[in-house]
């Protein structure tokens, strides 16, 4: 057998049971950018529905702009996903209320199965004290993070 028959020989006998999987077509900038809003998203969603519970207080928002999430992997204690993200939302029912920047900690094992460990807002979007920076936080680059308090990366 040639090398090309070879290669066709065990190409066919492992993707028909499902061993060898094509590799993924490359996504062009624009399909990029459109998952990385859908997941932004997808995120401000998860901090407006955690905002919205009764558990968390009588107040209700309603989202204003997704901004930005960052996804990493920790393994301090244990290995599990982490993602910090922010986005701005505002009370609902109210013409008058501002609109503010929030800061979201999810952790979880898998899809699914996360937590939200902090939902909080940072103050007035577009103000200097919502403009708090990393504090403390290793990872996240573009990220505004709340003062005074300890975030999983650590």
């Amino acid at each position: 057998m040639t090398d090309e028959e070879l290669d066709k020989y065990f190409h066919d006998k492992y993707t028909a049971r499902g061993i060898i999987h094509e590799p993924p077509t490359p996504l062009s900038d624009k399909e990029r950018v459109r998952m990385h809003e859908k997941a932004n998203l997808r995120l401000a969603e998860t901090g407006l529905s955690y905002l919205n519970d009764p558990a968390n207080g009588d107040a209700k928002y309603e989202l204003v702009n997704p901004i930005a999430g960052r996804f990493f992997i920790s393994c301090n204690p244990r290995p599990r996903g982490i993602t910090h993200s922010n986005f701005e939302a505002k009370l609902k029912n109210d013409p008058e209320a501002e609109v503010q920047l929030f800061f979201l900690e999810i952790v979880g094992k898998a899809p699914g199965l996360e937590k939200v460990t902090c939902c909080c807002s940072l103050g007035r979007s577009g103000s200097k004290a919502a403009a708090t920076g990393l504090h403390g936080c290793r990872v996240c680059s573009k990220i505004n993070h709340p003062k005074r308090m300890r975030f999983i990366t650590h």
